[in-house]
């Protein structure tokens, strides 16, 4: 993402010297998100006696972002084709990687644990693509029907952003769903509860990308426009997430990339999954584990990878 929108690289995977900067974002979150939900926490500054470690964290993650930005305007912009180029020579400027990787480990957990699923996307890119070189965006790509179908199963199962995206009541009130809401009230309905739904889903707690193709496992036209008009991982309307394509295209591309090279299976000792003696919904050891920290927090899941033999 650095790349795409500064056109700079910091290489998390190849080198370990900004790696703490995921760590750092989740940790300033968790404060972010307490105050979403209670705002009168930050009367008298009671969030910062209350998340120190968070207001650290925050700061942390300023200065890499001053870093990126001092960085980027060091170079010359003449010709340059990233966001930031884009942006910054904009004459309107009126207007997630985070979300993506949460979408993307996701992924790696649900195939890991449904060996039918991950065979038949394996089977899909690799009988697609004739070598790692073709592997690119463009028709190819958009043929995968049922890798696409697992993203979108996963972003339904396991939402980047699962918590209630609140909007405020305004002057008269308003009628939900046959309930008066008073004016100043935020009312919101969580993302995780919406596609959870059993009158949208059938067996909303299994991971069953047939769902989203018409013609499998009981899939019908009827069926899949209903899922889908429950399907809000990237909220809807003027409020949606404006990137969700370029995140839906870079998701696309990993897993493409990932499947063609490499086979994968689940670590000794992952538990990214829930627990059956854990509380209740946490319970499910085929559903990854997420905590609300605005955009979700993780951890794992933990992956055995080699390269696929030819």
């Amino acid at each position: 993402m650095a790349d795409l929108i500064f056109g700079g690289k910091y290489n998390l995977l190849e080198k370990p010297t900004y790696r703490y900067m995921p760590g750092v974002i989740e940790t300033s979150n968790v404060r972010i998100s307490a105050l979403l939900q209670a705002p009168t926490l930050r009367y008298d500054r009671l969030d910062k006696a209350l998340f120190p470690k968070s207001i650290a964290a925050r700061n942390v993650f300023v200065r890499f972002v001053s870093k990126i930005l001092r960085d980027t305007l060091k170079v010359d912009r003449t010709g340059k084709k990233d966001f930031f180029a884009v942006l910054s020579s904009a004459k309107d400027p009126e207007t997630g990687a985070d979300t993506v990787a949460t979408a993307t480990t996701g992924l790696f957990f649900y195939l890991s644990r449904n060996p039918a699923a991950y065979a038949r996307a394996t089977t899909e890119i690799r009988q697609t693509f004739s070598s790692i070189e073709d592997v690119r965006m463009g028709p190819k790509l958009n043929s995968c029907k049922y890798l696409r179908a697992c993203v979108d199963e996963t972003m339904r199962m396991s939402p980047s952003v699962g918590s209630s995206l609140l909007r405020e009541v305004q002057k008269g009130g308003a009628m939900v769903d046959g309930e008066f809401i008073l004016a100043g009230c935020d009312v919101g309905t969580p993302i995780y509860s919406i596609q959870h739904s059993a009158e949208d889903f059938s067996n909303p707690f299994t991971f069953c990308p047939e769902r989203w193709i018409v013609a499998e496992s009981g899939a019908t036209q009827e069926s899949v426009a209903l899922a889908s008009s429950a399907y809000v991982p990237s909220s809807s309307g003027p409020r949606g997430c404006v990137e969700k394509g370029m995140a839906m295209t870079e998701m696309m591309l990993t897993m493409a990339v990932v499947l063609y090279r490499l086979d994968l299976k689940i670590a000794k000792g992952d538990s990214a999954g829930g627990n059956p003696d854990a509380e209740w919904d946490r319970h499910q050891p085929n559903e990854f584990q997420l905590k609300d920290h605005v955009t979700a927090a993780r951890d794992g899941p933990m992956l055995h990878f080699r390269e696929r033999a030819i």
